[in-house]
């Protein structure tokens, strides 16, 4: 039998009593992320999940469109001293931060470059998404000034293969995650 994967965190709406279903993913998100919705909105569903694996973080979700928000109070409060790179499924998200604090859609299949340490708020259509978190002193090993790039979306035939790989990676980890909990007793 195959190891357990290392998951910190899995959320599906379909575990919640409907009336709940978006409280429950909203205060999950509290110590990192303000999330809120348009009230008029189709029935609020997610199925996320967060796995890691030292200091690397994956994720990978489907969900209903949604607002995040991350101001200097949540910086503070949740520590996280990492750089995520977002990757884009179905849907889009438009960033409203980043190195020009202009407006910017990030499409299926680009790549958005986050620091954790700096506020941003995005908003996120009906989709999927996948992310890996890298601890920030490897980044900035790698990526001198890392930190002025927040924001940046990019795009192109290597940003789609690394976007892919990571839907893929994190959707084959969703399936052996749910096929686990559906076997388990």
């Amino acid at each position: 039998m195959a190891d357990p994967l290392p998951v910190i965190l899995s959320f599906r709406t379909c575990e919640h009593p409907p009336a709940r279903r978006f409280s429950e993913w909203q205060a999950i998100n509290a110590p990192s992320h303000t999330v809120t919705r348009p009230a008029s909105d189709p029935p609020f569903v997610t199925d996320a999940f967060v796995c890691t694996f030292g200091d690397l973080v994956l994720s990978h979700a489907r969900f209903s469109s949604q607002l995040f928000s991350r101001t200097s109070q949540h910086i503070r409060r949740d520590y996280l001293d990492h750089f995520a790179l977002f990757a884009q499924g179905e849907g889009t998200r438009t960033l409203l931060f980043g190195p020009d604090e202009a407006s910017s859609v990030a499409q299926t299949g680009d790549l958005i470059f986050c620091d954790l340490s700096q506020p941003g708020d995005s908003f996120a259509t009906d989709g999927t998404s996948g992310t890996i978190y890298l601890p920030r002193t490897l980044v900035e090993g790698l990526l001198p000034a890392a930190s002025d790039r927040h924001g940046t979306i990019v795009r192109g035939p290597i940003a789609r293969l690394v976007a892919e790989h990571i839907h893929v990676v994190g959707g084959h980890m969703m399936h052996a995650l749910q096929d686990a909990e559906s076997h388990s007793p």
